[in-house]
């Protein structure tokens, strides 16, 4: 598969868990926004997990708006910052998660709803904000913090439609 099938295959499951018409919108936006810096990230072997957006906070540091791609050994973290909105990506181990845990933050300052949440402990602790669009009883946390915890392989999941 290429580059482009692999984040294809991974915001179409992400959509399709988020059970959301806004969310949808996001994941597309996300995509046209970090696809080619993700791209230049992946091989051609890696395998699909699910493709979401996220605020990204690192460390207590909001970095800023992205999306978050799980892969079968790692997930790779997108963010925007500085005043050109050059794309930003990390990559983090799976092997290096120590733990997932699932929140929800609730409203206030900058978020007028309730936002669920990931907090992931790595050699960094980050925390990846979810969409507010999605309702927080979609399969989509569950299935990140699946993918993250490595309780769940990319190659179980069920096949893009």
């Amino acid at each position: 598969m290429t580059a482009e099938d692999i984040l294809t295959d991974a915001a179409t499951r992400g959509i399709n868990a988020g059970r959301s018409r806004g969310f949808q919108n996001d994941v597309m936006m996300g995509l046209r926004a970090f696809g080619k810096s993700l791209a230049a990230n992946m091989a051609q072997d890696d395998v699909a997990g699910v493709m979401v957006t996220a605020g990204v906070i690192r460390g207590g540091k909001m970095l800023g708006s992205g999306v978050v791609l799980t892969l079968q050994d790692r997930v790779l973290v997108g963010w925007m910052q500085g005043m050109l909105k050059k794309p930003f990506i990390a990559t983090i181990p799976l092997s290096s998660i120590s733990s997932v845990e699932r929140k929800v933050k609730p409203a206030g300052g900058r978020m007028a709803r309730a936002t669920p949440a990931l907090a992931v402990q790595a050699a960094d602790a980050w925390e990846l904000l979810c969409s507010s669009e999605v309702p927080q009883d979609a399969p989509l946390y569950g299935m990140l913090a699946g993918l993250l915890g490595g309780s769940l392989d990319p190659k179980d999941l069920p096949p893009v439609e």
